[in-house]
């Protein structure tokens, strides 16, 4: 039974149609997958799923007393004292209910009487029924697995960067557990550790999610249903992202070869009318002409408009490209070094194509940064080699003129012909009068189609890309992936999204215990020489290079999860306990077992916090 549908649902923007009869179910426990171009409609629909927008015609219905949890791409500035205190709004019915056990605690030391007794006794079981043993424990293990640190947790919401705030959101939404999850964009800000946390939740999650996402392999993990929109329309696939690029292939080729068919038959119809229409077969040209005139058209399938960039000519370089000789990285602030990062001795070579991987906030971007001298190394050295034309596509896209149009920005990286300039636009979807829109009205996709046109028509031929795919949809993803995968220059780039550094990458710059390290080897290959638990740690991923210090610290981590499954367990025995005192009206057992289970998850708390920062 469906918890939310639409019925011949319908809205436009003047007059604009943005989608036009759409029909859709959700039910109690699907994991959907929204997919389709950028500006197709994808988060307009979602609004109006959550009732942030209003549409022109047709129904929404939706169970009664559905609870749902909406994460934005954006989070906006709100009232609240810290991140923490933002989150844990969520649990306000249980903070209100502690202050409430409190007081009752109070004056049962001074009135003990079957009245007050049962007074207390029902809070208290009220208390455990609304997870009141549990909450903590449940924020510790949300905000540890999306990488909200102990400092991110203390500071003003407002004052939070964007990431931090999207994952606060994200944090506060999945604690709430409500009856349908809808994330748009909820892997934009998230590590690889709290991609494959945030897989692991959305599985074991008991309602249902809809995700918009443009990340291939998390749609692969976390879904058994693709709504594709495209042309104002969703059509639904089963299975995951993998498999509705199967079956839409299928589909497409059987709709081409039916229109293909119709069209020729119409044709030979044509020709026979054209023919015999003044002659002795004019009866059966008239009557065949009838029969065409009836037929219902199909129409040729759909071509998606993708961004289609150019193959560049590069100008060959000496063997190494970059080399770093006891570099460190980080930066200076009231005269006081902060070292983010310490570089290995490393050598990148001619037509390498390296991805750069770490945690969020561990000096990715700063190293970038770096090497391209917007910050000087704190120490050591790195340099570029001989021959070398790079081109750098910040994450800020800061290089982008503030207050021109598209193509005088364009423009500015490299004064061409108009004509010539244009028509390279086209090739990134800046079509006809689009390219006398101003930039500041630009969406964040649009301006990394421009960056990426205004630094690839500078033919460079060592690229440095710091988290180029953030704003763009699938099929831009893909067209950028082949040309890179063509590209003869040298590549160093920071990605999260994994299919992308798996088709790209041939070697990885790993951060590990702040110091980069290169694994000579794919994405993949580096998952599967890595644990789970060295992944978590962050130990060095080449396994040629281990030593006595890296077992002592992995015997340590093990000992660490394993005092956390031992406090786990325990907090599970004694809320067994509790649920039995409370069966029971033992107060003094309550009072008791819930003292220890405060006790052990304060030290769970505890625990968790050393664990993440191992």
């Amino acid at each position: 039974m469906a918890i939310l549908s639409t019925s011949k649902l319908h809205l436009h923007y003047g007059d604009i149609p943005i989608l036009s009869n759409i029909n859709l179910d959700i039910n109690k426990r699907s994991r959907i997958g929204l997919v389709g171009a950028n500006g197709t409609g994808k988060t307009s629909l979602v609004k109006i799923l959550v009732g942030e927008t209003d549409f022109q015609q047709g129904e929404l219905l939706l169970q009664k007393n559905l609870s749902i949890g909406y994460v934005p791409q954006t989070a906006e500035d709100i009232k609240s004292s810290s991140v923490k205190a933002h989150i844990m709004h969520v649990f306000q019915n249980i903070l209100d209910l502690e202050h409430e056990i409190e007081d009752s605690s109070k004056t049962l030391e001074n009135n003990n009487n079957p009245t007050t007794q049962n007074t207390h006794l029902n809070l208290l079981h009220e208390y455990e029924m609304i997870g009141g043993y549990r909450y903590i424990t449940e924020f510790n293990k949300t905000v540890t697995g999306l990488n909200l640190t102990l400092d991110v947790l203390e500071n003003s919401f407002n004052s939070a960067s964007g990431g931090e705030r999207t994952k606060a959101n994200l944090a506060k939404a999945l604690l709430q557990k409500p009856d349908l999850l809808i994330l748009d964009e909820p892997t934009n800000y998230l590590d690889f550790e709290s991609l494959r946390w945030l897989e692991d939740f959305i599985n074991h999650y008991e309602s249902a999610v809809l995700v918009v996402s443009h990340d291939r392999h998390f749609l692969d993990q976390v879904t058994t249903s693709i709504w594709e929109l495209e042309n104002q329309s969703i059509t639904t696939y089963p299975g995951n992202y993998t498999k509705y690029k199967k079956l839409k292939a299928e589909f497409i080729l059987r709709q081409q070869k039916e229109y293909d068919s119709q069209k020729a038959f119409i044709e030979k119809e044509q020709a026979f009318i054209d023919k015999y229409r003044a002659g002795q077969k004019s009866r059966q040209a008239h009557g065949r002409e009838t029969r065409l005139n009836r037929i219902q058209l199909l129409q040729a399938p759909n071509k998606t408009q993708s961004i289609n960039l150019p193959d560049l000519e590069t100008k060959r370089t000496g063997r190494v490209i970059l080399s770093t000789h006891e570099a460190n990285v980080g930066f200076i602030e009231k005269n006081k070094e902060t070292v983010l990062l310490t570089v290995s001795d490393i050598e990148l070579l001619r037509g390498t194509k390296t991805a750069f991987v770490g945690k969020n906030g561990i000096g990715k971007t700063t190293f970038l940064k770096t090497i391209v001298g917007e910050i000087p190394p704190l120490n050591g050295i790195i340099n570029f080699g001989h021959q070398i034309s790079y081109g750098y596509v910040d994450q800020n896209l800061s290089f982008i003129p503030e207050n021109v149009d598209v193509l005088t920005a364009f423009l500015d990286a490299k004064n061409i012909p108009i004509n010539e300039a244009r028509s390279y636009l086209a090739r990134f979807l800046f079509i006809g009068e689009q390219v006398f829109q101003n930039v500041d009205s630009l969406s964040g996709g649009q301006l990394t189609r421009l960056q990426i046109a205004r630094t690839m028509i500078q033919n460079p031929n060592f690229l440095i890309l710091d988290e180029p795919t953030t704003h763009l949809d699938i099929q831009s993803r893909e067209a950028m992936e082949i040309v890179l995968q063509n590209y003869e220059g040298a590549i160093l780039f920071v990605s999260h999204d994994r299919l992308f550094i798996n088709n790209i990458a041939e070697q990885l710059l790993i951060v590990e215990n702040n110091q980069i390290n290169l694994f000579k080897g794919t994405f993949n290959q580096w998952e599967e020489i890595t644990n789970k638990s060295n992944i978590k740690k962050g130990k060095n991923t080449n396994q040629n290079n281990k030593n006595k210090s890296k077992k002592i610290n992995k015997y340590k981590f093990e000992q660490q999860e394993n005092l956390i499954k031992d406090l786990e367990k325990k907090l599970k025995n004694l809320e067994i306990k509790l649920n039995n005192a409370t069966k029971t009206q033992n107060i003094s057992e309550l009072t008791e077992f819930g003292q220890q289970y405060t006790l052990i998850e304060k030290q769970l708390s505890d625990e968790l916090e050393k664990w993440v920062n191992f």
